[in-house]
């Protein structure tokens, strides 16, 4: 989820292409063009709260994807390196095209994006089988201050849009 600074008037709940639920936007800006953009990760209850976030281990498999490697409703593992699994598997269907199979497709809805391709190096180093060879949010940051400006800058297309 990104905060609403790219559509100042902001936007109808229900209806998303207006502002108001009858009058359609005047103003959309580009996202280069505002100065801070605020992305959320959002689990809508999913959640759990810990007192500390050094040498936490948790059991249980719940979760929106149930991929990740360390799995268990027995065996304790690190739940911040299985969050950070399951942003990169979101990443990955962002940026990636092909499908294994017919439920990986369905699995991976999000998979429609041109313009994402640079984020898979990113995607790649989260979702790394063993929990402890995965990045950091430090190194994920450091991946992505690496980026050209350009990059960030281009436009991103919906796959199923042709490009004007």
């Amino acid at each position: 989820m990104v905060d609403g600074s790219l559509i100042p008037e902001g936007f109808h709940f229900v209806s998303h292409e207006t502002y108001d639920g009858v009058h359609r936007w005047k103003v959309w800006l580009e996202r280069s063009s505002v100065e801070s953009l605020r992305y959320y990760y959002i689990d809508f209850g999913l959640s759990r709260r810990y007192s500390t976030n050094v040498g936490v281990l948790d059991v249980g498999i719940l979760g929106q994807d149930q991929s990740y490697p360390e799995r268990s409703a027995t065996i304790p593992y690190d739940p911040f390196k299985t969050d950070i699994y399951q942003l990169g598997k979101w990443i990955l269907g962002m940026v990636e095209v092909g499908f294994k199979n017919k439920a990986a497709a369905i699995a991976h809805v999000h998979q429609a994006y041109d313009g994402l391709e640079f984020f898979s190096k990113i995607g790649d180093a989260m979702t790394r089988k063993i929990p402890e060879d995965r990045a950091s949010i430090s190194d994920m940051l450091t991946m992505i201050d690496g980026l050209k400006p350009r990059k960030l800058k281009r436009r991103v297309w919906a796959k199923h849009n042709p490009k004007i």
